[in-house]
């Protein structure tokens, strides 16, 4: 095991930076075309400034991202900067929470006076983790490019009390669009860049799979996904309640969206230890399910298509389980419980088209097969985060099948 160095870090991330020019630069492109034009259309989808699709998703899944990589460096670093790691952990999910959810808009319609009491719950923890940080020469650099970042996220802010004032059409909608939205996305850069350092991956995994968290991070994760799965419960009659989704996010769609790229990540993990066709399957069902999680949750576009949701989602929680059964088989008793009731979920969600049962069905399952997956490691996979090559070196040649 080592830390990730700075070639390696460039590695890293040039595929993201990469990314995040293509969106800021199809952002432009939908911002200034027409609305009737097919252009628009296609690049609507990657509308940075728009609520419910791809673009955002992305953005809210990288905070995911950190989030999990800080509760990786939580779990493995001493005790004197850990929680300060762990403070980090808990923002970035609420900064991912509102980011789908515009939480923040919402209260922004209360008046800017309304921001008060978020900037100080989410300032304590920030200045706390920042302080502990700065304090320690080994996180020193980590802490400053942390500082940057809550910058760059502060100043989104204040360019949109400027949009408010009418200010920022001095410079143009799309150019002022991509500086706020470029804004968010080299901030969240930051957080990764200030957390690979402190990353312990192998030698041999390089690239982007070296932001995938560990197997025990995973592990570790099953008291805060069941928490979150109470308050996604919890806040279905919030949800509900808003008659802006589509104009502004949907808060009940990111905990199921962020449970399937949980999963998704899990299984890449499982995926460089043990190369099994089921788990890239997985991953691939995982990831498509995360994005699609917005779509099966929101009301059909046209009428006539109101039976595409029960369905899809039905297609969706099977492939799951087929998925789930060839890794785990069909032996162990809960294996055929899981099924079961995925079964009872399909048919629920299939003669009840009521929005709150996909919300819980969809949000239900995610919790389920997240849970159930981090609690029992496939056979055949080591604990502690290896290459398959180390891996195959620490087992005696009498023991390996020829």
């Amino acid at each position: 095991m080592k830390r990730i160095g700075l070639p390696s870090r460039l590695a890293v991330f040039w595929p993201i930076i990469a990314l995040n020019i293509i969106l800021l630069g199809l952002t432009w492109l939908s911002t200034t075309a027409p609305e009737t034009s097919i252009l628009w259309k296609i690049t609507s989808y990657f509308n940075l400034a728009y609520e419910l699709n791809i673009a955002v998703w992305i953005v809210g899944l990288f905070l995911v991202l950190s989030s999990l990589l800080a509760f990786e460096v939580f779990r493995t670093s001493p005790t004197s900067t850990r929680y300060a790691w762990l403070c980090l952990a808990i923002v970035f999910v609420l900064l991912s929470w509102d980011e789908i959810g515009s939480f923040h808009e919402r209260i922004g319609d209360q008046g800017w006076a309304a921001y008060v009491p978020i900037a100080v719950g989410l300032g304590v923890p920030c200045a706390y983790a920042i302080i502990t940080l700065w304090r320690s020469a080994e996180t020193r650099r980590s802490a400053l490019l942390i500082i940057l970042g809550f910058g760059l996220l502060a100043s989104v802010v204040f360019q949109e009390f400027l949009e408010s004032q009418g200010l920022g059409l001095m410079i143009g909608n799309g150019l002022r669009t991509v500086i706020e939205e470029g804004s968010e996305l080299f901030a969240i850069l930051l957080f990764l860049i200030a957390l690979t350092p402190h990353l312990k991956r192998p030698s041999g995994l390089r690239g982007p799979s070296s932001l995938v968290p560990s197997l025990r991070t995973f592990r570790g994760l099953l008291i805060p996904i069941a928490v979150g799965a109470c308050l996604h419960l919890a806040l279905i009659p919030t949800t509900l309640s808003y008659t802006d989704i589509g104009q502004r996010g949907d808060p009940g769609v990111w905990y199921p969206s962020a449970m399937f790229f949980v999963l998704a990540l899990w299984s890449v993990a499982a995926m460089l230890q043990r190369n099994r066709y089921a788990y890239r399957l997985l991953a691939l069902a995982a990831l498509v399910s995360s994005v699609a999680a917005m779509y099966l949750l929101s009301e059909p576009l046209n009428a006539r298509l109101i039976w595409l949701n029960p369905v899809a989602h039905g297609a969706l929680l099977c492939v799951f389980a087929l998925l789930y059964i060839r890794i785990y088989g069909f032996g162990p008793r809960r294996n055929g419980f899981l099924l079961l009731f995925l079964l009872a979920l399909t048919w629920l969600n299939a003669i009840n088209n009521m929005e709150a049962t996909r919300y819980v069905t969809l949000g239900g399952f995610a919790l389920i097969l997240t849970t159930t997956c981090f609690i029992r490691i496939p056979a055949g996979i080591p604990m502690v985060t290896e290459t398959r090559v180390e891996a195959n070196r620490s087992i005696p040649t009498s023991s390996v099948n020829v």
